[in-house]
C-alpha cells in the first residue's frame, strides 16, 4: 500500500530556500492557492518548504477566521502566529500557571480559607467562652462585664471589617483565573480545529493519490504479458 513520503531535504520551488519539502501534489488545494495568491510566479508543482506551507495554513486559516470582536481576535492572533511559526501553545502554560500561582491574590486566597474554614468561628467561639468561664470562676476578676463585653462586640466588628476586602480580592483573583483557564482552553481548541481541518484536506490529497497510483499499477499490470 503506498503511504505519503515523509518531507525531505530538498531545494522549494516557493521561496528557493533549501531545507525539509514537501511535494505539492501532496498538499490540500486550499494551501496551493494560498501560496499561489501569494506567489503569482509560482507555477504550482514541485517540492515546498515546510516554511511555506505553515504561511499558507496560517493566511488561510486567518481568512476562515474573518472578524471577531477585539477579545477574540488577539486569541485568534495567538493561534494563527503559533500555526505560522510552528510552535506549541502548551509552552504557554508555564507562564499561564505562574501568573497563577504568584501575587498577591493568593495572600488573599489562602486568608479567605483559612476565614471559611471551621477552625476560624469554633476558635472565636472557644476563646470567647474560655474567657467567660474564667470571668465567672474568678470573681470580681472584671467588676464591669458589659465594658469587656463591648471591647469583644468591637473587636469582632473590626474583625469581619478586615475580612470583606480579602474575601473581595479572593473572588477577583478566582475570576481571572477562570479567565486565564478559559483563554488557554479556546486558544488550545481552535488550534485543534484548525489543524484537524487541514489535515483532514491533506488526507483527502493522499487517499485520492494513493487511489490514482493503484489505479495506474492495475493498469499496467493489464497491459503488462506475463513472464514465461
Amino acid at each position: 500500500m503506498a503511504t505519503e513520503p515523509t518531507p525531505s531535504d530538498g531545494h522549494c520551488t516557493v521561496c528557493g530556500r533549501t531545507g525539509r519539502t514537501t511535494l505539492s501534489s501532496l498538499l490540500p488545494g486550499s494551501v496551493i492557492a494560498t501560496i499561489k495568491q501569494k506567489h503569482p510566479e509560482w507555477f504550482g508543482d514541485g517540492a515546498v518548504c515546510d516554511d511555506c506551507v505553515d504561511e499558507a495554513k496560517a493566511a488561510e486559516m486567518e481568512a476562515l477566521l474573518g472578524e471577531t470582536d477585539p477579545e477574540m481576535r488577539e486569541l485568534d492572533a495567538q493561534v494563527i502566529d503559533s500555526i505560522r511559526s510552528n510552535t506549541l501553545l502548551s509552552t504557554m502554560n508555564d507562564e499561564l500557571v505562574t501568573d497563577i500561582n504568584t501575587g498577591e491574590g493568593t495572600l488573599a486566597t489562602h486568608v479567605t480559607a483559612a476565614i471559611a474554614s471551621w477552625w476560624f468561628p469554633a476558635g472565636i467561639v472557644a476563646a470567647i467562652a474560655a474567657w467567660a468561664i474564667y470571668n465567672i470562676a474568678a470573681r470580681p476578676y472584671e467588676p464591669f462585664p458589659l465594658v469587656s463585653l463591648a471591647v469583644v462586640g468591637s473587636f469582632l466588628a473590626t474583625l469581619a471589617a478586615l475580612e470583606v476586602p480579602f474575601i473581595i480580592r479572593a473572588q477577583r483573583w478566582q475570576r481571572q483565573q477562570a479567565k486565564i483557564a478559559a483563554e488557554n482552553d479556546y486558544r488550545l481548541n481552535l488550534k485543534a480545529e484548525l489543524e484537524i481541518r487541514y489535515l483532514d484536506e491533506k488526507l483527502d490529497v493522499v487517499l485520492e493519490t494513493q487511489a490514482r497510483m493503484l489505479e495506474t499499477i492495475e493498469r499496467l499490470e493489464r497491459n503488462t504479458p506475463p513472464f514465461l
